[in-house]
Parts: structure tokens; C-alpha cells; sequence
């Protein structure tokens, strides 16, 4: 997926601006989009690091940058709790410089209004990112909490059938004693007679 975005990229661009460092961004991203889930705060921290090298090396932003919303929605359904303040964070910084960049020098300068027309939109996609993680995150705990409380409830109820089973030979052995109680009983009697 990564890679056609990279391909998707390289497309986009115009051949005069095509330079080496795309493909290589590209498997770079791929890469990192790969380690999302095995460590996904480390994968973020690396894909935000590597979108700031593209932007310091000049080379315009293009759909494979897409993988830093999908890097954030992973941070925040499955990193540690810190990560979620700490992604959207990031994700707010990096939606101000791709708005300040597509706005870029204008005639006029650049002028809030032309950051604002790009700012607003992708830091509403940063925001949808990072409420679908939260959501993501909440249906893994509470799948976790269901999974933790039918495992308790499969202990209680191996416990109580082993406490029923206990009860049930403490019956036997209590009315076995009584049993042969009144037959040793009877025995005595019989040979006093």
C-alpha cells in the first residue's frame, strides 16, 4: 500500500522536480509503516522524523505522506497511553508546516488566509485520525475487560464446581462414618447378647 502511494508519488510530481530521494522516502515509509504495530510509538516518532527530513531536503509533500495519519491513528490505538496527547500534538505541528508549504510564497507573501484554506482541512484529517485510534483503542480495552471478566468467571465457576465436589465427598464420607457407626453399633450389641 505504502509503496503505491510512493508510486502514486513519484506520478504526481512533476518530472522536473523528481529527484532520487522519493523512492527512497518511499521504502523508508514502508518500512516504518510495516513496524506500526510491533512498536508503533518508536514507528511514529521515526515516520514524523522522517517527514520533517523531506521537508528540510525540499521535496514537496505528496500522497505517501498520507502514512503519517495512518502513524498517528496506530500511535493512538495501540501505543502506550502517552502517545495519544503526544501524536496529535505532532500531528497539529505537521498539519501548520504542509499548509504553510502548499500555501507557499504567493504574489501577495504568504498570508494567513492561504495557510488557513490548507491548515484547517488537514488538521481536521490529523483529528479524524486520531479520534478513529481513540475509538480503535476503546474497543481493544473493552475487549480485553470482556475477555478478563469471562476469565474470571471461568475461574469462580472451576472453583465452585471444585467446592461442590469437596461438599459432595465431605457428604459421602460423613454418611459412610454414620453407616458404619451403626453397624459396628449393632455388632457391639449383638455380641453383648
Amino acid at each position: 500500500c505504502q509503496f503505491a502511494l510512493g508510486i502514486i508519488t513519484w506520478l504526481s510530481v512533476p518530472s522536473y522536480a523528481r529527484t532520487l530521494w522519493l523512492p527512497v522516502f518511499a521504502l523508508l515509509y514502508a518500512g516504518l509503516v510495516l513496524l506500526r504495530r510491533a512498536a508503533p510509538a518508536p514507528s511514529a516518532a521515526a515516520i514524523y522524523a522522517l517527514s520533517l527530513a523531506q521537508v528540510a531536503l525540499g521535496i514537496e509533500p505528496g500522497p505517501m505522506n498520507l502514512v503519517v495519519l495512518l502513524s498517528l491513528y496506530s500511535v493512538t490505538a495501540h501505543g502506550p497511553t502517552w502517545t495519544n496527547r503526544l501524536g496529535l500534538a505532532g500531528g497539529g505541528i505537521g498539519a501548520f508546516i504542509f499548509a504553510v508549504l502548499v500555501a507557499g510564497p504567493t504574489p501577495t507573501g504568504l498570508t494567513p488566509s492561504n495557510v488557513l484554506v490548507y491548515f484547517l482541512p488537514t488538521l481536521f484529517a490529523v483529528g479524524v485520525a486520531w479520534a478513529l485510534g481513540l475509538a480503535r483503542r476503546s474497543r481493544i480495552t473493552q475487549q480485553r475487560a470482556d475477555e478478563a471478566r469471562i476469565a474470571a468467571l471461568e475461574a469462580a465457576k472451576s472453583t465452585d464446581a471444585e467446592l461442590a465436589v469437596a461438599a459432595e465427598r465431605s457428604r459421602i464420607a460423613r454418611e459412610m462414618h454414620d453407616v458404619v457407626a451403626h453397624s459396628l453399633a449393632v455388632i457391639i450389641a449383638q455380641a453383648d447378647g
